[in-house]
């Protein structure tokens, strides 16, 4: 009798391994991007080399900023000037709303008064403009990572001019260190069996991760017959893992 329930056991387990599919495919990244800035200038500084980790809103590389800076500090000071002349010109309309209520001034005067209190707040708020945009212009010359990443690639170097005036220049490679894909070939009847976000398994080397499914193709890849479509899945990848692209890796179909 146990025999029997033994070899049960083994059919059920070999039945379910052979429902399972494997599939070879390769590692790529899941985020690359390729960064640059919207102006033109002298590299200044180059923070990171190819093949470092970097964090979310680390700093990568920078411009040469000194005259965006002063532009910077010459908006901080016409906004500090005009905010106390827009202050003094807010107690001489109150101190003539005051007098014309007391009928010792005229209603022109506190006409005058009030255009002045105008005038006085609109130069107060064209400056935090003007200084709103100098500070756009001065982050426009550095370069932060947009989440944490590995650097793949900074074709630049302090000193090197960076001229953005028809398309931008390539300065620093990035590809997500959280997150990572592989990409397989299947044929029409297993891609019919998948699902966008289907939870599938991934392994590499010795390693097994959670993946599920972010791309189904509706188009084969290249002209072989029986067609085959490309499907890709998306794993996490933990803080203490290294993995790179291009690495073989094993994709199981449910």
């Amino acid at each position: 009798m146990s025999n029997r329930i033994g070899s049960v056991l083994v059919l059920c387990c070999l039945s379910a391994l052979a429902g399972a599919a494997e599939l070879n495919g390769e590692l790529d990244w899941a985020d690359r991007v390729t960064l640059s800035v919207p102006v033109s200038g002298i590299v200044a500084k180059v923070s990171v080399r190819p093949g470092e980790a970097v964090a979310a809103g680390q700093a990568l590389l920078e411009l040469d900023a000194r005259e965006v800076q002063a532009h910077v500090a010459q908006a901080n000071s016409a906004v500090k000037k005009l905010e106390l002349h827009r202050a003094e010109a807010e107690r001489e309309w109150e101190r003539a709303q005051e007098l014309f209520d007391r009928t010792v001034l005229s209603e022109r005067e506190l006409q005058l008064a009030e255009i002045g209190l105008n005038d006085a707040d609109a130069a107060y708020r064209a400056a935090q403009t003007e200084r709103v945009a100098a500070e756009v212009a001065l982050e426009c010359h550095q370069i932060k990572a947009p989440f944490a990443a590995w650097v793949l690639a900074v074709p630049v170097a302090p000193g090197q001019a960076v001229v953005n005036t028809q398309h931008a220049t390539p300065l620093v490679t990035l590809a997500a260190r959280e997150r990572m894909r592989v990409r397989v070939d299947i044929d029409a009847a297993q891609a019919a069996t998948l699902k966008l976000e289907a939870g599938v398994g991934v392994r590499v080397g010795a390693q097994r991760f959670d993946a599920h499914v972010v791309h189904i193709g509706l188009e084969p890849t290249g002209s072989q017959r029986p067609p085959q479509y490309p499907v890709e899945v998306e794993f996490n990848v933990p803080a203490d893992t290294q993995l790179r692209a291009g690495q073989a890796a094993v994709l199981e179909l449910p």
